[in-house]
């Protein structure tokens, strides 16, 4: 009986061994085994040194026509009056990619005379 415990004990402490060896290999060598004395060690020679830190961001991909303000899928006079009006300032466009032909990230009157020439198709 006490061979059986013994077994198990000693199937046991190697499974331990194995654990503590996956734990620690990121920064370790190769794990080192004496067969004759039947013990197990690991050098650690370095702990892992963190580099960079990087936040990862989700962005939502939003597909628009240039030009398109009101989201019709077409390009017309109504979107000249909904981008004239977000000038103004009569009433702000909730989202102003479409309105913002140029890029420069801002709604104006270069952005006006680009979609009127758009709508006429000459832009």
């Amino acid at each position: 009986m006490n061979k059986v415990i013994v077994r198990k004990f000693t199937a046991l402490a190697a499974a331990m061994m194995c654990i503590s060896t996956a734990a620690v290999s990121a920064y370790a060598s190769p794990v080192i085994v004496d067969e004759t004395e039947r013990t197990h060690s690991t050098v650690v020679l370095d702990k892992p040194v963190l580099v960079e830190e990087t936040e990862r961001q989700v962005y939502d991909v939003v597909e628009f026509l240039p030009g398109d303000v009101n989201g019709n899928g077409k390009v017309n006079v109504t979107d000249i009056t909904l981008c004239v009006a977000h000038v103004k300032g009569i009433r702000l466009l909730d989202d102003i990619s479409a309105a913002d032909l140029n890029g420069d990230g801002v709604v104006d009157v270069t952005d006006i005379n680009l979609l009127s020439a758009k709508v006429k198709g000459k832009g």
